[in-house]
């Protein structure tokens, strides 16, 4: 039995897949996975976005080997699973020769052609509204659009009939430069509007106007979000440890990026920082939401019980006083799922 690579049938939007390895070649604890192009013998790198705002195409290759992961490892029904995300099936075309490394199994292979890519537009993010368009011009016929002559007639096409128009009314002649007594009318007019404007204004001031104060300009209102200097991936890592960094993104609203967030999440993940796993985990829990971060940062994944319980047990075993909790409610999810990644992370996580 050799390796083989399936589409995650929980990812309805594409971006996530499986390698099934046969059970008992991979160790225990997670696997790097690396991939090389057999024809000009380049690996694979990750782009500079994140997770599923990964666009799609557009490969990176490099001379040297770069390891993706390590990812979680998942024995089941004679297989080890290693289930591998947008950072990898965004950049592979279908029918792709590859030298594909998990751990320390190495098989050539071809990239199939059922495990679609995820648009990173529609990952990230909440559901915006936009107003709508004001209507337009009627559309141009299909013949305009495709260039095609219009059809043939016997001579001269008609001449289309004239709509009878009433007769325009005689104008007086304007001279195009008021001289004289004209030009006199025009100034004590223009002296008159400012005299009104004048007026008006006096009236509309207070009355006690000694130190009229004026309201605060909004970026200066103790409720705007902070500024973008603040939000930069610099500002906020220079605000102490990850409890404090997260803090001061959900303060940032979307004056922060998504990606930058996500990357400082994942720096502190990879410590395996207590408070970054347990946020990790509220991205992929359908029933935990953070409304600073998903709905205002725009940054949000989709519902996987799964990978939800994978950094939730993280968590708590760094320490989290709130992931046990959140252990316990999605295990209940998965107690009742049907699908064997949901079987295998039961398995491993709740028992």
């Amino acid at each position: 039995m050799s390796i083989s690579i399936h589409p995650d049938p929980e990812a309805r939007g594409g971006g996530f897949g499986f390698i099934a390895v046969p059970e008992g070649q991979l160790p225990e604890g997670p696997v790097p996975v690396a991939i090389m192009e057999t024809y000009g013998h380049r690996w694979l790198a990750p782009s500079e976005a994140a997770g599923e705002a990964i666009g799609i195409g557009d490969a990176n290759w490099q001379q040297e080997r770069f390891d993706f992961g390590p990812y979680p490892l998942h024995r089941h029904e004679g297989c080890d699973w290693v289930r591998v995300g947008p950072e990898i099936v965004n950049k592979l075309e279908e029918y792709t020769p590859l030298r594909l490394h998990v751990g320390p199994v190495v098989q050539d292979i071809t990239w199939p052609d059922d495990v679609p890519p995820r648009a990173g537009a529609a990952a990230l993010g909440g559901v915006r509204s936009t107003a709508a368009a004001a209507p337009g011009p009627a559309p141009t016929p299909l013949r305009a659009i495709r260039n095609e002559d219009p059809p043939a007639t016997d001579g001269a096409p008609p001449e289309a009939p004239k709509p009878e128009a009433d007769p325009a009314p005689e104008l007086p002649e304007v001279d195009p430069a008021p001289t004289g007594r004209r030009r006199l009318v025009v100034l004590a007019l223009l002296a008159a509007l400012v005299l009104a404007g004048s007026v008006a204004a006096l009236l509309w001031l207070p009355e006690e106007s000694d130190e009229a104060a004026s309201p605060a300009p909004a970026f200066l209102s103790p409720d705007a979000p902070a500024s973008q200097e603040a939000c930069t991936r610099a500002a906020l890592m220079a605000s102490g440890d990850f409890a404090a960094q997260a803090e001061a993104a959900r303060a940032c609203g979307d004056s922060l990026s998504p990606d930058t967030l996500l990357s400082l999440i994942e720096d502190a993940a990879a410590r395996e920082d207590a408070t970054a796993l347990l946020l990790f985990g509220m991205l992929y829990d359908a029933g935990w939401q953070d409304a600073a971060i998903e709905d205002r940062i725009g940054l949000s994944f989709g519902d996987d019980p799964a990978q939800a319980a994978e950094y939730y047990a993280r968590a708590v075993a760094a320490g989290s006083p709130a992931a046990p909790d959140r252990l316990a409610a999605v295990c209940a999810v998965l107690a009742r799922g049907a699908t064997t990644l949901q079987e295998a992370a039961h398995d491993d996580y709740c028992n």
